[in-house]
């Protein structure tokens, strides 16, 4: 980590006081790190990052599952019984408008 220079911190402490920065913001201390320090150890940060990624991708998951299950049904439909139509003369459309709503497409 690269350490403000003493020059820079009393540039920095100038400017904050001549535009009377502690009025209209938090002033902030010059020389202090200005990114968060998550106060987690080490082993429950990645446990969290791990538990993150792990519902993404269940997400993903679930989303790629529906399309499929639709591909399925809509192919199947799309062919057609030469022995008679599954949906019994309706279009596919209103078919499909039945569904609930975690299967349509």
């Amino acid at each position: 980590m690269n350490r403000p220079k003493v020059a820079s911190i009393a540039i920095d402490a100038f400017y904050d006081n001549f535009t009377c920065a502690a009025l209209f913001r938090k002033l902030r201390i010059p020389g202090s790190p200005e990114e968060v320090i998550d106060p987690r150890p080490i082993r429950s940060f990645w446990a969290d990052e791990f538990q993150q990624i792990l519902a993404e991708a269940k997400g993903r998951l679930h989303v790629i599952a529906r399309v499929a299950l639709v591909g399925v049904i809509v192919s199947a439909l799309r062919r057609g019984d030469p022995k008679g139509s599954a949906t019994d003369g309706e279009d596919t459309e209103s078919f499909i408008a039945d569904w609930p709503s975690f299967i349509k497409p």
